[in-house]
């Protein structure tokens, strides 16, 4: 691998047009540049333009995972397209100092007529791989795809899923110092998902450069050091991946409940049942103690990590979670674990709760509890009065310790007093 940045963007824009009748016309004028090795860089948008990438700058050293986020229409696979080389920057270079793999869209580059196993000895020869090393991977893109017999059938009759093993499969076993994932873990259950996030961590470790488009940030955090926030095609921040992820979030503002993807990975753990048990005598009131109890069975030594979490009953607001500070290994058999809350400060009325078993390296879940089954409900008993009503109205979750000082700031009163014409009021004394 070469020494000094393995990737390296300088100023780089990249303009569409909307009017198709216009592009096609600019797109004959820039493939005529593009022949020319005299013409001049372009200098900014022609008539009815708009700008994808806006004038990005940054550059990625050997073994840097870096997650680029930002809203939907942001630039991001635009940009991702640019570093893979698809598309040609307007303005500005992009230079790449090895070899680069690329999942930028599920299923891109397969061709449905080809068996599985046709595509991935195609997709490892346009990566570069020798005849001799193909015949070496291939095994390895089978196991890794799950595919079984339908990796011998056409790539047209597989679903979504399937395509999307394969293609992460090709691009995580061809040899490469760079790789581009966008959004390419959305799709598939999560037990696969989880193999894969386990591919790209050992990738990493073995010094390879990631970059890493997700709408998930719990996948970002899990396996990224450094975030790139891009908004309205301009790079907006570049640091610290959790100052990346925070910046993200405030710029998204209010934003939909995550959802838990569907199903759950119980190879390894099985979520057995989990217990509310208030603390003290007598119904759950504000400010008092509760333990919640999981119950799950291991099947298999793991470490894990669980976490419980109190949501607003229409499951809008997650209030508080409670997650364990360090991972812990079990050993096969049933276990509980018991989370105590010393003072739980909720407004009268009913919350959910949740819970959830994760695997500590990538996050994920092992067994999830009340995301795609009901989840528990949780009763805070109080008092009905004109107070607690209008904290209802106005959807109040939770009852902070408070003391008002009624007379900070105020002044003596002035005692009223008639005087006569040749008589002066006395001085106000604070």
């Amino acid at each position: 691998m070469t020494p000094g940045p393995l990737l390296e963007l300088c100023a780089v824009s990249k303009y569409f047009c909307r009017d198709p009748r216009q592009a096609q016309r600019y797109g004959l004028v820039d493939l005529a540049r593009a022949c020319n090795p005299l013409a001049r860089q372009r200098t900014g948008p022609r008539r009815g333009e708009f700008p994808s990438v806006d004038g990005i700058s940054f550059s990625i050293g050997p073994g840097e995972a870096v997650a680029i986020m930002g809203p939907n229409g942001a630039g991001k696979t635009t940009l991702l397209r640019l570093i893979a080389g698809l598309i040609r920057a307007d303005m500005g270079y992009v230079r790449v100092m090895g070899r680069v793999n690329s999942v930028i869209e599920l299923g891109q580059g397969l061709n449905p007529q080809l068996t599985g196993r046709e595509n991935a000895e195609l997709g490892l020869s346009y990566r570069g791989v020798a005849r001799a090393g193909v015949r070496d991977i291939i095994p390895a893109i089978a196991a890794f795809a799950e595919l079984d017999d339908a990796f011998d059938s056409p790539v047209g009759t597989y679903s979504t899923g399937m395509r999307m093993r394969l293609a992460f499969a090709i691009a995580v076993s061809a040899p490469c110092d760079l790789l581009l994932l966008d959004e390419v873990l959305a799709v598939g259950d999560l037990r696969f998902q989880r193999k894969c996030m386990a591919r790209i961590q050992r990738f990493i470790d073995e010094g390879g450069s990631l970059i890493l488009i997700s709408h998930q940030i719990v996948q970002m955090l899990s396996v990224c050091e450094r975030g790139i926030v891009i908004d309205h095609g301009k790079m907006v921040f570049d640091g610290d991946i959790h100052l990346a992820g925070d910046y993200l979030l405030t710029l998204l503002g209010d934003s939909p409940s995550p959802t838990a993807p569907d199903g759950t990975d119980a190879d390894d753990i099985t979520m057995v049942d989990m217990r509310i048990v208030p603390v003290d005598d007598g119904p759950l009131r504000t400010g008092g103690r509760l333990d919640v109890e999981l119950e799950f069975v291991a099947n298999t030594t793991v470490e894990l990590i669980c976490g419980v979490a109190i949501w607003s009953q229409d499951l809008s607001v997650c209030i508080t979670g409670a997650i364990e500070p360090a991972p812990t290994p079990v050993l096969p058999g049933r276990h509980v674990r018991r989370c105590r809350f010393a003072q739980l400060p909720l407004m009268t009325g009913n919350y959910a709760v949740r819970c959830s078993i994760l695997d500590p390296k990538t996050m994920h879940p092992f067994a999830m509890l009340g995301y795609n089954d009901p989840p528990k409900r949780l009763e805070i008993k109080g008092d009905i009065n004109n107070l607690s009503v209008i904290k209802k109205s106005i959807r109040q979750l939770i009852e902070c310790d408070y003391n008002w000082d009624i007379r900070c700031g105020d002044s003596a009163p002035v005692v009223a007093a008639n005087y006569g014409d040749d008589q002066e009021a006395p001085a106000h004394v604070g």
